[in-house]
């Protein structure tokens, strides 16, 4: 720089400072400011810079401009713009100078009462000034300030930590003093020894507002349990810094202590969150918020990323002095759960055995937090044996929390370290389960990955796992129709191929209720009615209050008998929508309700009977047209038939024109007939359009011949009470009206005639139900037999179809016969 370089800046700044002088207009103001950024040179060349005080080679001092230019800022009153200034001005300045700006910037942070001008500091200044303080040629001043300004944002740790590099800063009887002290008190209080704690504290116990003493108050209320009160101080205080973060670690601690938590959870989630505003660059708060979801076991993924994100701004958090206070005071399994999750996120894998050892599973944690540190633990040990146990156990885990994905991911694993049958069955069975709530194509994927496997599986099951290896293949046959159906309706003849192993689970373990119900739904899936009830039943009988066997129940007795018990009814009026859509159990409650021929209340129900399916359309038709008129109906009539030819279900859409369009019912019945295809009840609904687009008695006796052949009193009420008679209802022949009249009165007799619990194979017998595979109907009747315990049967079992899982079939039929006497 010349020497005409140096007297400009001089100048520039003698400039500044005469036009602020006493009196200054804004335009003046405005000058001076500009002449004094001027004279900051950015980006200075390496000539341009002195000594280590900012003082520039021969020109005014950094510091003295930044000075100036703070000067500028209060003569504006902007506070926050001086007190930026200041700072970096004595990071630049020597020793006198940087004590005298420091003690101005504390009064200026004393005088506006409420920490804003701190929180408004630049992160760039406020680096500058922690950078500086670490420095051990930097003044006293800058250290001093570094730590005021931690205290002031509740940073008890950091004042503490920079402070303690120089005994010079903190003088006895000051704020600085007292951080040291609290230092010390929380060495003692990390090593369990509250009465050193309290006798140190006592030094510092008369600057009771000092950020630091009222934390360690605060964490030592804590250690002693006195949970309430660690709470009050730390909230006395503004809620933010390491005081703020007692209230949290309290109020998990009373969680971990109280049956109901959530209240508790609650509020720990309030004031974290409101720590980590107060101070989002910070590691400290973003790690209590990461520990109060992953403990209250809500939102675990974004727990894991808070976590993550703590522990790359924090490292380790084991020297934080809440946490050390923490660590020694918490031993329940929220916290266990809480420290392995701390462990896997620092990569400690060997600490993750010790800490998991003493975890319960109590009723404190989730199923989730559960699975998740039996996941972690099994990653964590070196034998194979035990760290598949462990993804089994946390598999389970998964499960029961409703998490499929990670059940399955946790197998996968298990069979990878053990490839045998075992946790082949178990993988399969957990692909099942994740096949539910996805998108037909990806649950197609899922399912044929299980058959897949099974398939492979054939031959090698034990005796002792085959009941379950059939199991497992029933489900997966029944779910893959019903994932198909979704696409394309699969007729119920066609759904008969889960029904051997099925039933073969089921009298292998005869006192497992869900594998009963399993049965009863294919049962249902097959037309199968009477089995499909008598199997609920037994069911239901094992485990009378469970929602999903009430709700099989429901299910399989309406379609078997028609009418429900008054359980069933109370249990439909009275049930939540967290088990049950509300619409679903309206329209049953309708139905039950046609059938007993008070079809006036079941019509109102029908705005509540809002459940998306076809049957339940049906039934809000059926309960309109009969409980207030078929005008009424009219136009969901139309609607109905629409849907169902566009559906190609054309003899529904037949039947259900007889009500509204005789001709196009008319249409609709010759290319039902033209196709030559039937579904189970076909004759019944063929017979009834005949009857009326014939005008006369034509088909009469074909109708009669099938109502006296059935021996479903479900299709025998419906026909008496709600079919017939509304078909009649819409003719305007007295002939046919005469006729249906007639028939009702047949189908109502032959109601009273039928076995209410006929034996398992009576609809089979009557070919109300059917199956297109003659070996695959000889086999699940022969089977149904045996499940009634028909005493005339031999020991041979017919041939076995080729269907998916025949080996299996044949190896469980071998077991069967082994156990029976």
């Amino acid at each position: 720089m010349t020497e005409r370089d140096v007297a400009v800046r001089r100048a520039r700044v003698e400039l500044a400072r005469a036009l602020v002088g006493p009196g200054a207009s804004d335009r003046e103001i405005a000058e001076a400011e500009k002449q004094l950024h001027r004279t900051l040179d950015p980006s200075p060349s390496p000539d341009l810079e002195g000594a280590a005080d900012g003082q520039t080679a021969g020109g005014p001092a950094r510091w003295e401009v930044l000075e100036e230019l703070a000067g500028i800022a209060r003569l504006r009153g902007h506070v926050q713009q001086e007190v930026d200034r200041l700072v970096q001005a004595v990071v630049a300045a020597p020793s006198d100078p940087a004590t005298r700006m420091a003690d101005r910037i504390v009064q200026l942070l004393e005088s506006s009462g409420d920490g804003s001008l701190v929180e408004g500091l630049p992160n760039e200044v406020a680096s500058q000034l922690w950078a500086a303080a670490h420095d051990d040629e930097r003044p006293d001043a800058v250290v001093q300030l570094a730590a005021r300004l931690a205290l002031a944002r509740g940073h008890v740790t950091a004042a503490s930590e920079v402070s303690r590099q120089r005994d010079s800063v903190a003088s006895a009887g000051t704020e600085l003093h007292a951080v040291n002290v609290v230092a010390a008190v929380l060495d003692d209080l990390a090593e369990g020894d509250a009465d050193a704690a309290e006798t140190r504290l006592a030094e510092v116990r008369h600057l009771d507002r000092e950020p630091s003493v009222m934390l360690a108050e605060a964490l030592l209320r804590y250690a002693r349990g006195e949970l309430e009160e660690a709470r009050r101080l730390a909230e006395s205080w503004s809620g933010a810094g390491d005081v703020g973060t007692v209230a949290v670690i309290a109020l998990l601690r009373q969680a971990a202590a109280e049956g109901d938590a959530s209240a508790a959870f609650t509020a720990a989630r309030t004031v974290a969150t409101r720590i980590v505003r107060h101070d989002p660059a910070s590691g400290e708060p973003v790690l209590l918020r990461a520990q109060v979801l992953l403990e209250a076991g809500v939102e675990l993924e974004l727990g894991r990323e808070l976590l993550e994100t703590a522990v790359s701004r924090l490292g380790k958090p084991y020297g934080l002095p809440w946490w050390r206070v923490q660590d020694r005071a918490r031993r329940d399994d929220r916290y266990t759960y809480f420290r392995v999750e701390v462990a896997a996120a620092l990569g400690e894998t060997a600490e993750i055995p010790r800490l998991a050892g003493t975890y319960t599973a109590s009723s404190l944690t989730t199923y989730a937090q559960d699975g998740r540190l039996r996941e972690l633990w099994a990653g964590a040990v070196d034998d194979a044996q035990e760290s598949v146990a462990l993804l089994r156990d946390a598999a389970s885990d998964y499960r029961r929390a409703d998490d499929m994905s990670s059940a399955v991911r946790c197998l996968r694993a298990a069979r990878e370290r053990d490839p045998g049958p075992t946790s082949g069955l178990d993988l399969a069975d957990a692909l099942w389960g994740s096949s539910f709530g996805q998108a037909p194509a990806v649950s197609g994927e899922m399912l044929a990955e299980a058959l897949a496997l099974m398939g492979g599986l054939e031959g090698r099951h034990a005796p002792d796992t085959i009941g379950r290896a059939c199991l497992v293949w029933g489900l997966l046959l029944a779910r893959t129709d019903a994932v198909a159906d979704a696409e394309q309706p699969v007729r119920a003849s066609l759904r008969w191929r889960a029904l051997p192993h099925l039933l073969l689970a089921s009298m292998l373990d005869t006192d497992a209720p869900y594998t009963w119900a399993h049965l009863a739904w294919a049962l249902t899936d097959a037309d199968l009615r009477w089995p499909a009830a008598w199997s609920g039943r037994r069911a239901l009988d094992q485990l009378p209050n469970d929602d999903w066997l009430i709700e099989t129940c429901v299910v399989s007795e309406t379609n078997w008998g028609g009418v429900l018990n008054d359980d069933a009814r109370e249990w439909l009026r009275t049930v939540t929508s967290d088990v049950m859509a509300p619409g679903w159990a309206a329209t049953v409650r309708g139905y039950d309700l046609l059938i007993r021929d008070r079809a006036s209340e079941a019509a109102k129900l029908v705005p509540q009977m809002d459940f998306d399916a076809w049957w339940s359309r049906e039934i809000r038709v059926l309960a309109l047209a009969l409980g207030r008129s078929l005008a009424a109906a009219g136009d969901a009539l139309r609607d109905l038939v629409d849907e169902a030819e566009e559906r190609d279900e054309l003899l529904d859409a037949a039947w259900y024109s007889l009500l509204v369009d005789r001709a196009r019912a008319h249409a609709l019945a010759q290319r039902v007939n033209a196709a030559g295809d039937r579904k189970a009840g076909s004759e019944l609904r063929l017979a009834a359009i005949e009857i009326v687009t014939s005008g006369g008695t034509a088909g009469a006796d074909r109708y009669e011949s099938s109502v006296r052949r059935s021996c479903r009193p479900f299709r025998l009420a419906q026909e008496s009470v709600i079919m017939l008679p509304l078909l009649a209802l819409a003719q305007q022949e007295e002939k046919s009206r005469a006729v249906l009249r007639t028939l009702t009165e047949v189908a109502a007799e032959r109601a009273r005639q039928v076995d209410l619990e006929p034996a398992l194979t009576a609809e089979m017998d009557s070919l109300e139900a059917w199956c297109e595979d003659a070996d695959l109907f000889e086999l699940v009747r022969y089977l149904l037999r045996l499940a009634d315990d028909d005493s005339s049967l031999g020991g041979e079992l017919p041939a076995v179809p080729s269907l998916p899982g025949a080996a299996t079939v044949a190896a469980a039929w071998e077991s069967l016969l082994g156990a029976r006497p």
